[in-house]
């Protein structure tokens, strides 16, 4: 169903984050492959990439994103900056959305966005969050999702500076959380 990829910064523990809310999606059949991204300076990224099964390339996110977008094994692509994890269960909105899409008539979607979430405490944070939820929703407001769902063929062709990218086209909001890294 789909392919992970993931930026990974400097910091080992943020991907091993990302990776264990991506993880227990393998044996329910919704991720098939998995690339890590990163700059190629440390071994323990290497290292998590390896055990974790992902194939790793070196570069700049944005340069490679296509590239490995043609060589996926997914026509349908999950992507992410290393840290943001995933809330428990997040899955099943993916497969719901998977099996809504054919219904959608005359509506090409290209992309799906998580709901952003901080794990900061606070009413700012909770305001953020609303905000982003509400700006979501603007056609004409471009916000930079923390993870999407995308369709190979729109990273392809997407020239877009941010990772994860901004995509053209329609998207929807799904209701599982993206949690920024604090």
């Amino acid at each position: 169903m789909l392919s992970a990829i993931i930026a990974a910064n400097t910091e080992p523990m943020l991907l091993a984050r990302t990776l264990s809310s991506v993880v227990p999606a393998i044996p329910e059949g919704v991720v098939r492959d998995g690339w890590i991204i990163d700059s190629g300076k440390d071994t323990d990224i290497a290292k998590i990439a390896d055990v974790a099964g992902c194939v790793r390339e070196t570069g700049e996110p944005m340069e490679l994103l296509p590239q490995i977008a043609q060589k996926c094994a997914s026509d349908w692509l999950l992507i992410l900056d290393a840290g943001v994890v995933l809330e428990e269960g997040w899955w099943r909105d993916v497969v719901e959305f998977m099996e809504v899409l054919p219904t959608l008539k005359n509506q090409e979607i290209e992309a799906a966005g998580f709901v952003h979430a901080s794990q900061q405490y606070g009413a700012w944070p909770r305001i953020v969050e609303f905000a982003v939820a509400i700006a979501s929703y603007i056609p004409f407001v471009s916000i930079r999702p923390r993870a999407v769902i995308a369709r190979r063929q729109a990273i392809i062709g997407n020239s877009s500076q941010a990772f994860p990218p901004k995509i053209r086209g329609k998207s929807i909001i799904l209701r599982a959380k993206a949690i920024a890294p604090s």
